[in-house]
């Protein structure tokens, strides 16, 4: 987990939020047929995106920059995972999406903090 999130963590508890986010993201990217139809998902939705990265808990940076795309593309997200029936919950769901923005939020503030200094 990155630097930011922890201390989010520790005095929030946010991270099911990260949790959830880490376990799509993996889902998504872990079978190259899982990958190649959601990119052709983003194609077809004309996102401005066209990938969605992996976590990695040793760039410090990497988990603002995944957080925030992966909230840009929630609905793109959330359209794969129900054409692919599993059995993710939806990402309507308001308090979840309350968290992840939070996160976001304070994560992109500390990215940009983090590369001034």
């Amino acid at each position: 987990m990155c630097e930011g999130a922890h201390l989010i963590t520790v005095s929030l508890n946010i991270s099911c939020v990260l949790n959830r986010v880490i376990r799509i993201i993996n889902f998504v990217r872990g079978s190259s047929l899982n990958y190649r139809q959601f990119k052709v998902l983003l194609d077809d939705f004309g996102s401005e995106y066209f990938e969605l990265p992996y976590y990695t808990a040793v760039r410090s940076l990497s988990c603002g920059n995944v957080l925030n795309r992966f909230y840009k593309l929630q609905s793109e997200i959330d359209n794969f995972l129900t054409s692919k029936n599993n059995y993710y919950p939806k990402l309507s769901d308001l308090a979840w999406l309350s968290k992840l923005s939070f996160l976001v939020d304070v994560t992109t503030h500390m990215n940009e903090l983090n590369l001034k200094l």
